[in-house]
């Protein structure tokens, strides 16, 4: 005696939800998941490392290439962290160190997404859900219909929030 009728749809869990919020990720350029990122740069900018993808929960770590070639972890002293521009900066009145001009020489790892701690603004819930919905209803690459693109209405949610990236 087992019912067939089950509101539990796995397209949604393993396909629909995180296609959703990696498109509406992908057009906001905001990191919607929980989720650590690492940064590479190849020295330390002259001003703050912006920390891109966020909304930035947390700084994890900040490790560089001496001019030595010694890898070094800096401590939680040795930088602040500006959460109005999400930037990393050296403490007050001092620069960052001499960094090994090489790739990936400076790594920041850190910790990005909305979450228990950081709840998401409603306006990017309706743009994933509206995102959601159109995936769902949508499912199959052929159709007697004409297929539209991503609902206006997310787009115009994820615009309020949009990171202009400053890349082409």
């Amino acid at each position: 005696d087992s019912d067939d009728t089950t509101p539990y749809d796995p397209w949604l869990e393993t396909i629909g939800i995180p296609a959703a919020r990696a498109w509406c990720e992908g057009y906001s350029g905001l990191s919607i998941a929980e989720k650590t990122l690492e940064l590479a740069t190849d020295s330390f900018p002259i001003g703050g490392i912006p920390l891109p993808f966020g909304p930035v929960v947390g700084v994890s770590s900040i490790s560089y290439v001496d001019l030595d070639d010694v890898t070094v972890v800096m401590g939680e002293c040795d930088f602040e962290y500006d959460p109005f521009t999400q930037t990393l900066n050296p403490p007050y009145g001092e620069s960052w160190p001499a960094a090994r001009p090489s790739k990936n020489s400076v790594r920041v790892q850190y910790e990005v997404g909305y979450g228990d701690h950081n709840p998401m603004p409603y306006n990017v819930l309706a743009a994933v859900l509206l995102t959601l919905g159109h995936l769902d209803m949508n499912r199959e690459n052929t159709s007697p219909v004409v297929m539209h693109e991503i609902p206006l209405g997310a787009r115009s949610m994820l615009d309020q929030v949009k990171v202009n990236l400053g890349m082409a």
